[in-house]
């Protein structure tokens, strides 16, 4: 198999939409998504650049093509992957990961995802993906039970070095992860959605407590699964350890 048909990938379902469907209208829908997904999707898109570019009149260029990652929506299913540029590939997808389930929480938006790495073809234009590390991804998201993201093995394998800087970093963090039975919990490597120095870090838990509030029966147990994960984080000092670093090129100011 030739390098360029493997890749990383993420699978991000969006839970709840269900019942979001069931209680709103589809204007009220398309609204949220405009300013709740995509806004969290460009920030994670950005971060994972390392880098802003501001244009020729000082605008701040959010252009999708700046991005270490692309991604696809059908539904409630995101997908984040590396464009192949990208010289940490699966620092890029954990940190866009990361953002989105932090974002979207702040937003009333609840993810949980997996990521693999394997075979991948992205058919960006008809939104089609194929390849066995979407499935892999698709699998890991399914067998959780709670908001989160955990990296399956054949990722951490493939990328050693930079698993590790990872877990150095606090970015991926080994933690019992709350599993659908039958399957057993055993320490899984987990993203740290709280491990960014971002302007909520006092709010996420409250954010939390007040999604359990208004959260259907089904979804309050994966809300309190995450509420203990983000107090498990602060006790060991590994929220907002880290801050989003990116340089800036080109003139805010527009002028010549």
């Amino acid at each position: 198999m030739k390098r360029r048909d493997e890749n990383v990938v993420a699978v991000m379902d969006l839970l709840g939409l269900r019942d979001i469907i069931a209680r709103e209208s589809l204007d009220a829908i398309e609204q949220r998504y405009r300013r709740a997904l995509s806004g969290s999707l460009a920030l994670a898109g950005i971060a994972s650049t390392g880098a802003v570019v501001f244009d020729e009149s000082g605008d701040l260029d959010l252009g999708s093509d700046l991005w270490n990652v692309s991604f696809g929506i059908f539904s409630d299913t995101v997908v984040l992957y590396p464009k192949r540029f990208a010289e940490t590939p699966l620092s890029s997808v954990c940190t866009a990961v990361a953002l989105l389930i932090d974002v979207g929480l702040q937003a009333g938006w609840s993810f949980r995802g997996g990521i693999d790495f394997g075979s991948f073809h992205s058919l960006s234009d008809l939104e089609v993906y194929l390849g066995t590390a979407i499935v892999s991804a698709h699998e890991l998201e399914a067998s959780q039970d709670w908001v989160g993201c955990i990296v399956g093995d054949a990722a951490m394998n493939r990328f050693p070095e930079e698993s590790k800087a990872l877990m150095k970093s606090g970015l991926l963090v080994h933690y019992p992860v709350p599993l659908k039975p039958p399957v057993n919990s055993p320490l899984s490597n987990a993203v740290n959605w709280t491990c960014f120095d971002v302007g909520w870090n006092d709010s996420r838990e409250s954010k939390l407590r007040a999604a359990f509030e208004e959260a259907p029966a089904e979804a309050k147990h994966k809300l309190t699964c995450a509420l203990a994960f983000c107090q498990a984080m602060r006790a060991e000092g590994k929220t907002a350890a880290s801050k989003i670093s990116v340089r800036g090129f080109g003139n805010p100011t527009g002028a010549a």
